[in-house]
């Protein structure tokens, strides 16, 4: 087939997998220990690989296994696996574990857990395939899964028990990086299985017994969003909460389990002014069930702009509702209960959106209070050094945590916190005991921040973005440029305690450090740089020879004067979540001006980079690390981009939702990205995402941050002195 002719047809194949989706599938966030569960996507498993040789043959979709949403252990799919097994050859179908932050570390004391279905009927347990572990290159020895199956059966159910002890040569405490399949006995029969749940379970969970009904205490929707909530008992053996849904009420059909930390999900239902019946059940550790709840019915309707809108920020605020640590308040990603890893920064976004929050009663104002009021109690008395924390704590024990040897306290993530801490200052002015009580409690880290402990330089102006007790500074980079460093040099100079000299908004944040051997000596839009490994560091020599921020490029029919070797737009979008743009001009740019120039050349470079067939009003692509190659579709670079320009923004906003909300949306907002050519979606939410879409929403709509931030007085002198009066 002629090669021009093959690509086309896969791509407009792999656009029909994306839109087939199943009308009974309701996919939720998993526990990290889950390899396993379900599919976001129809069609083909995006995180598997099939591989085979000689006359062996395992079934794919592009080199993926199939995923079946007709046949599941847990709704609403599982993987298919239909197999031959040839003499001489070889075939594999690994299965990756996608958990994209704290991914599942082994421990002793538990069991590989996964259920299986024999379809074919004339399969022995002898040619059941075999399992190895992976712990990124190191695997464990060959298991044949026939001999840990108590009672092998077909056309039903099995479970397959593997206690990690059997597991060798993997070590304890390091991550499972995923799961592989493996031919086992030769046999020249077709062999059809179903696999799902494949996951890592207690060797000896609760087993308390699940005596009471289930308890869902209301479904509500917008357009053909069904919000459902559950009341749920301490019961320590719960594992799931298992939903239902029925077109009358004597017949349902499960659609999705939830893990027991989210209080609530969503369902997209297929129609509106329809009327749908739901019931929910408890799940044990063994999958058992309990008794039924109350059904409840609801007939969603079309809902105008300004409803969905509302929705959809709200859901992103919902996410900083659930994700974080009961001890200390801090935002944590990971459910790892034994590990309660809680990162500085991204508890700022998440004080950040739960102010949004209160603000529009997604979340009551005294939940807001108690959740900062917990932060700050738990800030007051953990380790610093000169008022800058470690990137992450132990919630649990109060301690730095690190995912290396060296504990680095680190001013960017520090900044950022300070920064949602300033503004619940202003926002909880009441004369009150608590609202005084946080407020002098946020006042004392604030005045407490020595911002020239972390400058290497002789004058003190540069901002150095880490400390680390072994390094000390000797593996730090310096602070520059039109993004987070831009709050932080601003925070450290408004400083009431600790200021930096106001040159530093000169010869810090407005010089380019990075060093003349590594800049790029020719770049373009579509290329992409890791700002991580650029050279940044310290250098007396580099130092006397720096050059302004500022640029002169023209792009997409736009003059650009940002320096596009380092500024993405996220990193834009960051610095605005709090730094309104409008009005604000200084030496080197109108910074109005330059946001809105970069949101169209970002635009325009895509409208000509998408696939063909897509809409204008659809855009925000990125790289991945591993290719230049901009495929995937980040909701959070158009979206917020409404703070700005709220047409635009409310254009992209509504086709995305609409194009790709079934599965892009969820509870907790829109998830990370979407793989636009490869038939790919992100299974899990970034942080700074769900905050900017829920703060850049409200930005657009009220000015919520923006207001509360040039209200604060040690912010307004600093702003007085350096930019054009708003």
């Amino acid at each position: 087939m002629n090669q021009a002719i093959y690509l086309m047809l896969k791509d407009k194949f792999l656009k029909l997998l994306f839109f087939c989706l199943c009308p009974f599938s309701l996919l939720a966030e998993s526990y990290p220990e889950v390899i396993f569960d379900n599919s976001i996507l129809s069609g083909n498993y995006a995180k598997s690989a099939v591989r085979y040789t000689g006359k062996s043959w395992v079934e794919n979709v592009h080199g993926k296994l199939p995923v079946s949403d007709s046949l599941f252990f847990t709704p609403g799919n599982s993987l298919s696996l239909k197999y031959r097994s040839a003499a001489g050859a070889q075939w594999t179908a690994d299965i990756y574990n996608n958990k994209q932050v704290f991914t599942y570390k082994l421990a002793s004391k538990s069991v590989l857990t996964l259920r299986l279905y024999v379809h074919s009927g004339a399969s022995k347990a002898a040619q059941l395939p075999h399992i190895v572990v992976k712990q990124g290159d190191v695997s464990s020895e060959p298991l044949e899964l026939g001999n840990y199956i108590d009672r092998f059966a077909k056309h039903a159910w099995l479970t397959v028990k593997i206690p990690v002890n059997s597991l060798k040569n993997l070590q304890e405490g390091q991550p499972i990086s995923g799961v592989q399949l493996l031919q086992g006995e030769a046999a020249s029969m077709l062999h059809e299985l179903y696999i799902d749940q494949i996951e890592f379970l207690p060797a000896s969970p609760s087993n308390v017994e699940l005596s009471s009904a289930a308890v869902l205490t209301k479904v509500e929707s917008v357009a053909k969003q069904v919000t459902l909530s559950w009341q749920l008992p301490l019961t320590p053996s719960i594992r799931y909460i298992k939903i239902y849904r029925g077109e009358t009420k004597d017949k349902f059909e499960p659609i999705g389990i939830f893990p027991i930390y989210m209080q609530k999900g969503f369902d997209h239902v297929p129609q509106l002014d329809k009327t749908y019946f739901y019931k929910i059940t408890w799940v044990d550790y063994k999958y058992k069930e309990s008794l039924y709840s109350d059904v409840k019915m609801v007939t969603p309707k079309a809902a105008d702009t300004e409803q969905l809108l509302s929705f959809i920020q709200a859901a992103h605020v919902n996410y900083f509702v659930d994700h974080y640590d009961i001890n200390s308040g801090m935002f944590m990603s990971s459910k790892v209960l034994e590990q309660p890893v809680v990162s500085v920064k991204e508890t700022g976004f998440a004080l950040m959106s739960l102010l949004v929050g209160a603000e529009n009663n997604f979340i009551s104002r005294k939940q807001v209070l108690n959740r900062a009021t917990r932060v700050v109690n738990f800030l007051t008395n953990t380790p610093h050094k000169e008022g800058i924390f470690p990137a992450f704590f132990d919630g649990r024990k109060g301690v730095p945590y690190t995912f290396s040897k060296d504990i680095s306290y680190d001013v960017r993530a520090t900044a950022t916190l300070m920064e949602s801490l300033l503004l619940c200052r202003q926002y909880f002015f009441k004369e009150d005991a608590e609202e005084e009580a946080l407020r002098k409690k946020i006042t004392f880290l604030w005045h407490r921040i020595n911002w020239g402990a972390f400058t290497k330089d002789q004058h003190n102006v540069l901002l150095l973005d880490s400390w680390t007790a072994d390094t000390e500074f000797s593996n730090s980079n310096i602070l520059y440029g039109v993004n987070e460093s831009l709050n932080t040099y601003l925070l450290a100079m408004a400083s009431p305690t600790f200021p930096l000299a106001d040159s530093a908004y000169i010869k810090g944040y407005g010089m380019n450090h990075l060093h003349a051997n590594t800049q790029p000596a020719q770049r373009t839009i579509f290329e992409e740089y890791d700002y991580e490994f650029l050279d940044h560091s310290y250098s007396a020599t580099a130092e006397a020879n720096l050059k302004p921020l500022a640029v002169d490029t023209m792009l997409y029919g736009e003059e650009i004067h940002f320096p596009l070797h380092q500024e993405s737009l996220l990193d834009l979008y960051r610095l605005c979540m709090t730094f309104n743009p409008k009005g604000k001009k200084d030496h080197l740019f109108d910074y109005e001006k330059e946001t809105l120039a970069l949101q169209k050349v970002w635009q325009r470079r895509d409208n000509e980079y998408f696939p063909e067939g897509h809409y204008t009003t659809i855009w925000g692509l990125q790289a991945t690390k591993s290719t230049l190659e901009r495929t995937r579709l980040n909701p959070a670079l158009s979206i917020a981009s409404m703070a700005f320009d709220k047409k635009e923004g409310a254009l992209a906003w509504q086709a995305i939702y609409q194009h790709y909300g079934e599965k892009l949306f969820s509870e907790n907002g829109f998830r990370a990205w979407l793989d636009v050519r490869n038939h790919d979606i992100a299974g899990s939410y970034s942080p700074q995402n769900q905050a900017l879409i829920a703060v850049m929403i409200e930005n657009a709509k009220t000015g919520l941050l923006w207001n509360l931030m040039a209200e604060d007085p040690d912010m307004q002198k600093i702003w007085k002195k350096i930019y054009t009066p708003l």
